[in-house]
């Protein structure tokens, strides 16, 4: 199963060629070098934000884990690539082509092996049970042994994080780019590179790479480029994870969504939901969640931000894309 969010800026183009060229290299790619049998279910919903979830059992993978990482970086950066010749045959007429952007989290689900890759600040978020605490004497182990077991089934989930945040609120991502930029004092100011992006990784936005593409934009658009080094770069964040018994959904989504909960607060938003209705999705309840806040936080009712037209309403909740994944075969109706 190949799933991924695309969050773009400044327009769809960058994370529609993403996605409708980087699936294909990258799934094919893979698939080559990783052979194992699957089966899938995915449900989908958009309540103001596009929200999915999926259901994968756990068979065993074959295959080299580096191999399918690195071959998913060549293919994003040939569909970057791509996406730049494009720009250029078409610079006349759409020079804000080079301004447009887009975050990409890309996780490819191969029986037990999990691949991630991304660049910006959406997110891949497991979900894990806690572990029993075995360092006890070995009185009563057995008993003990399976009264923790029954904890951890019922209790808490542990959160893990397998993409890295590429932003400007990130330590070393900040203080790379200054590095990278020691003539130029203004290479991140208010928290955004140069001034625009707050991400310091992305598809696209080939003004914050290259001088030549921030010449092609309108002087309103241009940004003062100091040198010739890229501000911002695509090299993606990769990750290999092997499913194990502890394991039992993932959350892929936009940095919307963390705009609002941390991910404790989402692992245990969807547990709880989980819990309750089974057969009900949890991506759906995710979206309702987020929006929910938005309007609370702005001081108007739940309707009242629903009647707002998209573009006042990105003044109160960003956009959001989750994908919920199950590890354990569930499969979540979407209506």
């Amino acid at each position: 199963m190949f799933v991924g969010i695309y969050d773009g800026s400044t327009g769809p183009t960058p994370q529609t060629t993403s996605s409708r060229t980087c699936t294909r290299p990258c799934a094919a790619s893979s698939t080559a070098y990783c052979c194992a049998r699957r089966r899938t279910a995915t449900t989908r919903r958009r309540c103001s934000a596009t929200a999915a979830a999926a259901a994968v059992p756990a068979h065993a993978a074959l295959g080299c884990a580096t191999t399918t990482c690195w071959t998913r970086w060549r293919a994003l950066r040939s569909t970057e690539a791509g996406y730049f010749a494009e720009a250029e045959a078409r610079e006349a007429e759409c020079p804000e082509l080079a301004m447009m952007g887009s975050c990409v989290l890309v996780a490819l689900v191969k029986g037990a092996d999990v691949y991630v890759m991304n660049v910006g600040d959406s997110r891949d978020v497991l979900a894990q049970r806690a572990e029993p605490d075995l360092s006890r004497s070995l009185v009563g182990v057995k008993e003990e042994i399976k009264r923790q077991f029954d904890a951890c089934e019922m209790g808490d989930l542990a959160a893990l994080q397998l993409t890295m945040d590429h932003s400007t609120s990130v330590y070393k991502e900040a203080r790379r780019i200054r590095n990278e930029h020691p003539d130029d004092p203004a290479c991140i100011v208010n928290g955004r590179v140069k001034g625009s992006l707050k991400v310091t990784r992305a598809f696209g936005a080939g003004y914050l790479k290259e001088p030549r593409w921030n010449k092609a934009l309108l002087e309103v658009f241009r940004v003062k480029y100091v040198g010739t080094s890229p501000y911002i770069s695509c090299r993606p964040y990769l990750r290999h994870h092997r499913v194990g018994p502890r394991d039992k959904f993932m959350i892929l989504a936009s940095d919307g969504l963390y705009d609002y909960l941390s991910n404790e607060e989402v692992v245990a938003q969807v547990e709880a939901f989980t819990s309750s209705y089974p057969d009900e999705d949890p991506a759906k309840y995710l979206s309702h969640e987020i929006l929910l806040r938005a309007a609370n936080q702005a001081g108007m009712g739940f309707h009242e931000l629903l009647e707002l037209q998209q573009g006042d309403r990105r003044r109160y909740h960003d956009d959001v894309s989750i994908i919920i994944i199950s590890l354990e075969g569930k499969i979540w109706s979407s209506s």
